[in-house]
């Protein structure tokens, strides 16, 4: 399975997993997630923008240090990716700085 697909899997997994309230499981697979990218050599903006609301989701889950400066590190370099597509990338991207200044640095904006 290639690396995308195998992500969109993951992030069903997590979501069914927290809908079904089995928190500790859903946690694990946000977490493998988020590592699995950062070890990887396969990188655009989609892939960093899902690694990026998985450790915001991971922090709501279990709010932490850890998880909270892991949100602000997965930020950073989710900054550095280039937008490809001026509509639903930006928009997308929009909604991550949002959930991060809301959750992570507890703003509202």
């Amino acid at each position: 399975m290639d690396v995308r697909s195998k992500f969109t899997v993951y992030w069903i997994k997590a979501l069914a997993l927290i809908q079904l309230n089995k928190k500790d499981q859903a946690k694990k697979a946000l977490q493998y997630m988020i590592d699995f990218l950062i070890e990887s050599n396969f990188h655009s903006y989609v892939i960093y923008n899902r690694m990026t609301e998985a450790s915001i989701l991971l922090y709501l889950l279990e709010p932490s240090k850890k998880h909270s400066d892991q949100a602000k590190k997965l930020i950073i370099l989710n900054a550095k990716e280039k937008l490809v597509d001026s509509t639903e990338t930006v928009r997308e991207r929009g909604l991550i700085i949002y959930d991060f200044c809301r959750y992570i640095l507890k703003k509202d904006i």
